[in-house]
């Protein structure tokens, strides 16, 4: 498990233009997110969900694709480790619906704040054609 507590300082900034009310549009309740001191959702950036992740299955790239790209994918990781909901919202569809697909099957150590465990939302990111 870890304490998430301790990364609510570093990282509260790293996605300030997209909002926790966004992902909740697309993804359930806001209950029981990893918050700063004021209460509002905390998103975690690609590197530090990384340093947490114990499956990052890739996604697979479609075989007409000729040609190298990157998508970002929103997610929303459930107490228990597991991605509960995840959202590309921009790129190629085709790319979106596969890094969306890969995103799902990622699971991480789950994240505990004052001694709970908590949703965490934030960003991974899929290499297509390289």
């Amino acid at each position: 498990m870890i304490n998430a507590s301790a990364l609510v300082l570093c990282l509260r900034f790293c996605c300030p233009a997209f909002g926790a009310d966004q992902a909740l549009n697309w993804c359930g309740d806001g209950q029981g997110f990893l918050a700063d001191k004021a209460g509002r959702a905390v998103w975690l950036d690609f590197a530090e969900l990384k340093k947490h992740a114990i499956d990052t299955p890739d996604a697979k790239t479609p075989p007409s694709f000729r040609t190298t790209a990157t998508v970002s994918v929103d997610v929303l990781i459930g107490g228990d480790g597991r991605v509960k909901c995840a959202n590309a919202p921009a790129g190629h569809p085709l790319l979106r619906l596969e890094a969306a697909k890969a995103a799902k099957s990622w699971t991480f150590e789950p994240f505990v704040a004052d001694g709970r465990p908590v949703k965490v939302l934030g960003h991974v990111e899929f290499r297509f054609g390289h």
